[in-house]
């Protein structure tokens, strides 16, 4: 079988779905495949069915190279009538002159009548290929739909989730969105340098991936709150956070969720920035109770969990932020099997321990962290 395969110049291609570059042959035929269904439909107006037979029909009527020979001839056994056969035979056994209504003219004109009927014909055909170039360049400059973002906008970055088959688990095509980003940097009219919130990587990132989050202007207008000038001032305390403390982190803060509770990781006296872990809650039972540490891996859902999670690459992801973005004392927790839970007198408390002046620059500043 090799030796006959080789003989015949037979060559095993090998293809997949996920490479279809390897069966150039295929593609190919797709491709005019579409561009046969893209007529049928744009131009004429048929519906994709129609569109389909035809194609079926123009591609198996004509044979393929270094055959004469057409799959439909192959199929069936004869070679299939063309639309235009059926016309010419109307003309069967008619001269040329009297089949063009031309049997006055002699043979020196009839010539000369061709050759001017075919200089006007190309001179046409030029005519409508220019136009058709310049309708496509129109159409390639046209703007259908455009997304822009401003620097210090904060952004949504979609990302697939690669999970496995067993029941509760994501699946292979499931999408999420991972954030908040700030919007760095204005690269071109499809990327953008971006920067996760409390950390200081900065990457880039092609804006079919980026999703709306939250403008600059909505974000100020939804955590700036009017401050009185005769209002008496707050004394914040000569507070030292250490590892291991709990602290309200506001500097997300918004109208639903006026802080996020987070682990004292290290304090950093020379920049006054803390570095912290994530706690969060995912029950109904609002804001005071089951927080839980937040665990993370790539291209996975975050966990909430007391423990490690079984799966492999879980981790506590630390993050920095300036003391402005804190209310500035501890607050205390309660542990249990569940979780943590705080109590709505010691956040009324903590609460009060933020300025107006940490408070207006954590609305600000959240975007240049």
């Amino acid at each position: 079988m090799k030796a006959l395969l080789t003989n015949h110049g037979v060559k095993h291609v090998k293809a997949t779905p996920m490479n279809p570059q390897g069966n150039s042959r295929t593609e190919c035929r797709h491709r005019d495949y579409n561009r046969i269904m893209r007529i049928v439909v744009q131009k004429y107006g048929l519906s994709w069915k129609t569109g389909a037979f035809i194609a079926n029909w123009c591609l198996n009527s004509l044979p393929r190279s270094g055959s004469s020979i057409c799959p439909f001839e192959m199929l069936l056994g004869y070679k299939p009538r063309f639309p235009a056969e059926s016309t010419m035979a109307d003309y069967a056994g008619v001269s040329f002159k009297k089949a063009f209504g031309k049997a006055n003219l002699s043979d020196e004109q009839l010539m000369l009548h061709l050759e001017a009927h075919r200089a006007w014909c190309m001179q046409t055909i030029e005519q409508v290929s220019k136009e058709q170039l310049l309708l496509n360049k129109q159409s390639s400059d046209l703007v259908t739909y455009e997304l822009t973002y401003s620097v210090g906008d904060l952004v949504l970055l979609a990302r697939p989730v690669i999970g496995s088959k067993k029941k509760g688990t994501t699946t292979r095509l499931l999408f999420q969105n991972i954030g908040p980003f700030e919007v760095m940097e204005y690269i071109g009219n499809n990327a953008y340098r971006l920067r996760k919130l409390g950390t200081d990587a900065i990457t880039t990132h092609n804006v079919k991936y980026m999703n709306p989050y939250l403008t600059k202007a909505a974000h100020e207008k939804q955590t700036l709150t009017k401050a009185d000038p005769d209002a008496n001032t707050v004394a914040i305390p000569a507070y030292v956070p250490q590892p291991g403390d709990f602290m309200l982190f506001v500097g997300l803060a918004s109208s639903d969720v006026p802080f996020h509770l987070v682990e004292v990781l290290e304090f950093h006296s020379d920049s006054d920035d803390v570095e912290f872990y994530y706690w969060n809650n995912s029950t109904s039972s609002g804001m005071l109770r089951n927080y839980r540490p937040v665990w993370s891996a790539p291209d996975s859902k975050e966990i909430q969990s007391i423990s490690k999670p079984p799966q492999k690459n879980y981790v506590k992801v630390a993050h920095t932020a300036h003391r402005d973005y804190f209310c500035w004392s501890a607050i205390p927790v309660v542990k249990t099997t569940k979780g943590f839970h705080l109590s709505q007198r010691n956040i009324n408390r903590v609460m009060r321990m933020r300025t107006s002046e940490s408070y207006l620059a954590v609305s600000t500043a959240s975007y240049r962290i």
